[in-house]
This record gives C-alpha cells, sequence and structure tokens, in this order.
C-alpha cells in the first residue's frame, strides 16, 4: 500500500472550454469536480494503473466533507485528519482548448493549529506503518512550518518509511537533502536548490547528485517534454523520454508521473523501469482531461513507446 499525503486538500473544479478570454463570460463544455491536491491525484493514477493507494490529509468544514465524499466515489480509501474549525479549500482550473492551456486558479486553504497538526501527524505515523511507501505532496496549509515538516519526514525515515516528497517553495527546501528522504522535483526547481543552471541532461544529473550527496536518496527530476532523470546515487543516473504526444490538459501530469514512479517501485522495478513508468504515465494524463483521469491503455501505448538511456 501506498500512503498519499495531502496535507492542504482541495476541491478541483475543472472547467473545460473553447477558449479564455478575461472579462467575458465562459460556458464550459464540459466539467471535472474531483477531490483534488497533489496527493489525491496520486492516488487516483495509482489506482487507474492497478497499485493500492491510501489517501490521507486535512480536511475541514462543508467543503472538506465534500472532498471525503468524492474520494469515496472514486474508490479511494482514505483516513482524513477532520478539523473541528475552518474550512478547506476550492481550486479551479481552465482548461482553454484552443491554446492547449490551463489556467488555475488556487485558494489558499486551512489555517492549522499546533494541536491540529500535531493530531495529523499522528495520524500519518499511524498509516505509515502498514505503507510500503509515503508520498507528501503539494502544499502545506497556513500554520505549519517548514521545520515541523522536516521533523515529520525525517521521524517517518528514521522509523524505516520510504518517504517520497513533491511540494516546492520553502517546503521543499526543508524536504531537500534530509537524510533518507527522496524528492520529485522540476529542472527550474533544482537549479534555485543548487544555485546553478545546467543546460543537459547530464550536467541537470550531475546538479541532482548534489542533493543525493545530502540525503543519501533517490532524486527524480522532470524536464517537461524533456522527460526525466533517475539519480538513484553518484554511479547510477537513467533519462527517460515520452513518444510525442498532443497535450490536452497537462495538469496533474506531475502527480501522474510520481503515481507510476512509485507504483513501479512498490511492484518490484528497477530504477530505469520505475522512471519509464512514470514518463508514460505523466504523458498519458497530459493527453486526457488532466487530474489523473487517463486510461491505463494510453498508459501502456506510451509506455511501449517510452525510451531509456544511462547518463
Amino acid at each position: 500500500m501506498i500512503l498519499c499525503v495531502t496535507p492542504n486538500a482541495a476541491i478541483d473544479r475543472t472547467l473545460i472550454l473553447s477558449s479564455v478570454t478575461l472579462g467575458e463570460v465562459h460556458r464550459p463544455k464540459d466539467m471535472i469536480a474531483a477531490a483534488g491536491g497533489k496527493g489525491l491525484n496520486v492516488a487516483r493514477a495509482i489506482k487507474v494503473l492497478g497499485g493500492e493507494p491510501l489517501c490521507a490529509g486535512i480536511i475541514a468544514g462543508h467543503t472538506g466533507r465534500m472532498i471525503a465524499d468524492l474520494a469515496e466515489k472514486d474508490g479511494l480509501p482514505s483516513h482524513w485528519t477532520q478539523l473541528a474549525t475552518g474550512e478547506s479549500r476550492m481550486c479551479v482550473i481552465l482548461v482553454d482548448q484552443s491554446r492547449s492551456e490551463s489556467t488555475v486558479v488556487n485558494e489558499a486553504g486551512i489555517n492549522v493549529t499546533a494541536e491540529d497538526w500535531a493530531q495529523f501527524v499522528a495520524d500519518v505515523q499511524a498509516e505509515a506503518h502498514n505503507a510500503s511507501l509515503v508520498a507528501f505532496c503539494g502544499s502545506l496549509p497556513s500554520g505549519s512550518s517548514p521545520d515541523a515538516f522536516a521533523e515529520v519526514l525525517s521521524t517517518l525515515s528514521g522509523i524505516g518509511s520510504r518517504v517520497w516528497v513533491d511540494t516546492s517553495g520553502k517546503w521543499l527546501q526543508a524536504a531537500a537533502g534530509l537524510p533518507g528522504v527522496s524528492i520529485k522535483i522540476n529542472d527550474e526547481e533544482l537549479a534555485q536548490l543548487v544555485g546553478h543552471e545546467a543546460a543537459d541532461p547530464g550536467q541537470i544529473a550531475d546538479s541532482a547528485v548534489e542533493i543525493w550527496q545530502k540525503s543519501q536518496a533517490p532524486v527524480v527530476v522532470t524536464m517537461g517534454s524533456k522527460g526525466a532523470i533517475f539519480v538513484q546515487n553518484a554511479d547510477n543516473r537513467w533519462w527517460a523520454q515520452s513518444p510525442p504526444i498532443e497535450v490536452f490538459n497537462a495538469v496533474g501530469s506531475g502527480d501522474s508521473f510520481l503515481a507510476g514512479l512509485l507504483n513501479a517501485i512498490e511492484k518490484g522495478a528497477d530504477a530505469p523501469q520505475a522512471l519509464r513508468h512514470a514518463v508514460a504515465a505523466g504523458s498519458a494524463n497530459a493527453m486526457s482531461k488532466g487530474g489523473a483521469h487517463f486510461s491505463e491503455d494510453d498508459f501502456q501505448t506510451i509506455l511501449a513507446g517510452t525510451t531509456i538511456q544511462s547518463l
């Protein structure tokens, strides 16, 4: 079982529009409402790929109850930390079909107290004992701190959990380099972390090794249409690329990528094969309506054409 933690869960409303023009009234051609936040997208994609996810995270208020209901409707087992006060967030995704672009509006979400955070940490640790992998995904709620985040990651790693993190900003800075904690990051974020740019996949892999030297845990770097890199250690690095695809909605592709990676690792795949699965899942999502609503058939088709090479 893969524990997918979404500290700042949301309802994602995806509106499919012919085009988007500011200042005008729009009527969507289609709409998807789903339990959202990066960890929930990861869980949804893991299920598409035949894996066994368990969702965890913080929810509050009426929106929080809707998140729980929508996750249940999607068949996603969950253990939520339900707050007594506050209101979970809602996020809106506008898909402009004419430009193959998506505009995302994310609400800030809830504010947690020290007691709320302690309960959340206790809930996650209780479920982590039964999980083969633990993934912390997305932003954290207001009221939490990077130091507290680093502490829970270190605690989980210390008790033997295989921990992966996909986040950004100060939360990424807190997680990167922690002993035993693996990260999934994009090439721009990596350049900011190490303090210098890298032009080609080999140089990007070298930069990722700088993070690995601190954590001694795998680092995976996504590069958009250029594919992705898996750094297992200083000597074992791979680069995978999908075949050309027609992008419909890329929102959730990074989450689907992580799902493909973790699902393959849990099933015993080695690093290069897990990377191929990750790239194929991310690309399959980009061809779909987004939010990890892709098909296994698309995934398998892309997987067959995904290439891998050692760096």
